[in-house]
């Protein structure tokens, strides 16, 4: 709780408050609970509402506000150094959060695109799914994504920056 805090406070203090992106100020500050203290992992209890959810825009706070998708800044950690989210805090006082993310993505010489479906791949490989030394470190302690059932036909509407897992039940032999 006191690094998640005080990591709201060098946000306000520093960058300011973004009203309309507080979904990323609570995937940062609960990140950096597992940055400052890593035996802890309070963030495995918030993310199962992420893993049955990955349907639902990133940024959207219908999911809840943030702190289930701190599992994102961990990926971005993993992927490009810990410096990233600071690149991402540093844009955002002129661009919204989903912008500068890309952005500080580019700046490393991906897309959010790309990177958002490599993340995609790694929440999938999670629970019983995991492969140790891959992916999410404790991806082994981490929810199973639950994907959406579907039969026969199907139309299928994305929503903006998120992640589709479908299963698939054909009974047609």
């Amino acid at each position: 709780v006191v690094a998640h805090e005080f990591h709201h406070a060098i946000q306000m203090g520093n960058y300011g408050f973004f009203d309309k992106d507080i979904f990323y100020h609570e995937i940062t500050s609960t990140a950096m609970e597992e940055f400052v203290f890593p035996k802890i992992d309070d963030y495995i209890n918030y993310i199962r509402t992420y893993f049955r959810n990955t349907q639902k825009s990133f940024c959207s706070t219908i999911i809840d506000d943030g702190y289930s998708r701190a599992v994102w800044n961990l990926f971005l950690r993993e992927k490009f150094g810990v410096n990233i989210i600071k690149s991402i805090w540093e844009l955002m006082p002129t661009e919204r959060a989903i912008l500068a993310i890309s952005d500080a993505i580019s700046g490393k010489g991906s897309t959010l695109k790309n990177e958002f479906n490599t993340f995609g791949l790694w929440t999938y490989f999670t629970g019983i799914r995991s492969i140790p030394n891959k992916y999410f470190d404790e991806a082994a302690r981490y929810p199973l994504i639950s994907p959406m059932v579907l039969s026969g036909s199907m139309t299928i509407n994305s929503e903006p920056v998120s992640n589709n897992f479908f299963q698939y039940n054909d009974f047609t032999l």
